[in-house]
């Protein structure tokens, strides 16, 4: 079951709940020899418990994973767009990272597959974090730079825009806040 989940946690869970599990029952029942009826009625019982305990372990690990594979607690294409229009894209661009996201190939398009720009992951974005809690705008474009590709792409661009400080810094962490999926 453990190998069913994605999630070390929940691998991690399963392999410690299972033994608790088996100690607490072995310890309310204690030995049992099979051959003796009373002891049987007591094995019965150890199945009734064990039983239910197992099926919902399956069906946790089935319903996590459906859970997962369909995005259940996802948000919405809606308010996917909505997210992007508040980091500063214009609706007719966040429509289109909205429709293309997870199938996009260029260097400059968002994919689900790795991180906004298809390059580095968010992880790598996390590092610079004590950066866009700041307002330091130099540092962010340096922290967006450092990470090449579409990153340094996005950093001179957004250096080279008519925007001002201010809202080059609402942008800047606009889309960090969108890629590491943090709030301010």
């Amino acid at each position: 079951m453990a190998g069913l989940s994605v999630s070390p946690v929940v691998a991690s869970l399963l392999g410690v709940l299972a033994p608790i599990a088996v100690a607490v029952v072995s310890w309310k029942l204690g030995p049992a020899d099979a051959a003796e009826p009373d002891d049987s009625s007591r094995l019965a019982l150890l199945a009734l418990m064990i039983g239910p305990f197992s099926i919902g372990l399956i069906g946790g690990v089935c319903g996590g994973i459906t859970v997962r594979t369909h995005e259940t607690f996802s948000p919405s294409p809606a308010e996917r767009v909505a997210e992007w229009q508040a980091a500063g894209l214009t609706k007719e661009q966040a429509l289109e990272f909205v429709t293309k996201d997870g199938a996009a190939t260029g260097e400059n398009h968002p994919g689900r597959i790795t991180a906004l720009f298809g390059q580095n992951t968010a992880v790598d974005l996390v590092q610079f974090a004590p950066v866009f809690r700041g307002s330091d705008l130099r540092a962010m474009l340096q922290a967006y730079k450092s990470l090449g590709g579409a990153w340094q792409h996005f950093a001179e661009e957004l250096e080279a825009s008519n925007l001002s400080s201010e809202q080059k810094v609402q942008m800047a962490r606009a889309v960090y806040n969108l890629e590491t999926d943090s709030r301010p």
